[in-house]
């Protein structure tokens, strides 16, 4: 089992609006030498779904905890909480740059604007 992160406080404002969504299994195709392959349906797992504005240093940092479990404090709770980015069987949720502001003097001072997901593996006793 991978070892559990706390999640970064300079990040804390991810958490903050979180959405619950359900995260669907990609379909993997079985084969047998046999006959030809069987579909195996992806299954469904809980998960959250967020949308905010980072700094370049923010930004940084949340690309570093990528696929890493991690203990996170929503809505009062503390869950095991994955940030997800072509992670195992979920391959097509990713952060997503909606928008970035583009200041001419220097990239440390653009803004960008990331949507992303979060696996959630549930409460932590």
């Amino acid at each position: 089992m991978a070892m559990i992160i706390e999640w970064p406080s300079e990040l804390a404002f991810t958490l903050e609006r979180l959405q619950p969504t359900t995260l669907k299994k990609k379909t993997t195709p079985v084969e047998f030498d046999d006959g030809p392959p069987i579909i195996r349906p992806g299954s469904v797992k809980p998960g959250l779904t967020g949308s905010a504005d980072f700094t370049a240093a923010q930004r940084k940092l949340m690309y570093s905890v990528i696929n890493r479990p991690a203990r996170c404090v929503v809505h009062g709770e503390a869950r095991r909480m994955t940030l997800l980015q072509g992670y195992g069987f979920f391959p097509e949720y990713a952060i997503i740059e909606n928008r970035r502001s583009f200041p001419v003097d220097d990239e440390e001072s653009c803004i960008w604007n990331l949507s992303y997901h979060f696996m959630d593996d549930g409460v932590i006793a």
